[in-house]
């Protein structure tokens, strides 16, 4: 579904990522791994035309989207949940929803808002409320519904588990499980019993490279490479 091919991203003269590859399968849930500033958010970023890639390729379904426009990206099916989850604060929960909301005819319309609403009860307990009156976890829960209302066809999500309280942080990672079922999901975590999870694969970035692949199943039994590049020095 998703190929990263030796790609540098650069912010300014800054050399971010310095040739990362992945490659995601459709139906799997893979995990990019890292302290901060290896290169995870970048990673995404230069997946959906936000920080454009200066050399290499990325392509999805085939098709060449390295140079596109994150718009032209996001149309045709990777939606972006970023870190900093940007709701509009001004709009309400349901206004937040409905300027998402994909009204194309390329995709099956899935997630409607009354679905979403299904899903989270909790967004539709305060769905007259506005974004800015939402604690942390509502607007990680919105952040991630307002993605869901664009009919993804690949999920991103930058830090879903980041500074949220466990309780809601159990309650994304049961959704991520729910997602699984019917989307192909890549997320960034710093919360490696969280990745470990609910993820099936992984790659482990440290300052712009690629220093790991493989199962997270694997990853649980090399201790080695979680004290080598996850834990906090």
């Amino acid at each position: 579904m998703l190929q990263v091919q030796d790609i540098h991203t650069f912010y300014g003269e800054s050399h971010a990522l310095q040739g990362v590859s992945l490659q995601v399968q459709e139906g799997e849930t893979v995990c990019l791994l890292g302290r901060n500033g290896a290169g995870k958010t970048t990673t995404l970023s230069s997946i959906v035309g936000i920080t454009p890639a200066r050399h290499g390729r990325v392509t999805f379904h085939g098709a060449d989207i390295t140079r596109k426009p994150a718009h032209a990206i996001t149309r045709m099916g990777l939606c972006l949940v970023p870190e900093d989850r940007r709701i509009f604060p001004d709009l309400t929960v349901a206004e937040n929803l409905q300027v998402a909301l994909y009204r194309g005819d390329e995709r099956q319309q899935r997630w409607t808002p009354e679905r979403v609403f299904d899903e989270f009860p909790l967004l539709a307990e305060i769905r007259d409320q506005s974004g800015k009156t939402l604690s942390g976890g509502q607007q990680q829960m919105l952040a991630i519904a307002r993605a869901l209302v664009g009919q993804p066809v690949l999920l991103l999500l930058d830090e879903p588990s980041e500074g949220l309280a466990p309780v809601i942080v159990h309650q994304i990672g049961r959704l991520i499980d729910s997602l699984a079922a019917t989307t192909t999901i890549v997320f960034t975590d710093q919360n490696l019993p969280f990745a470990l999870k609910h993820a099936s694969r992984c790659y482990i970035l440290e300052k712009g490279y690629v220093v790991h692949a493989g199962t997270t199943a694997e990853l649980r039994e090399r201790p080695e490479l979680q004290e080598r590049y996850l834990s906090v020095a």
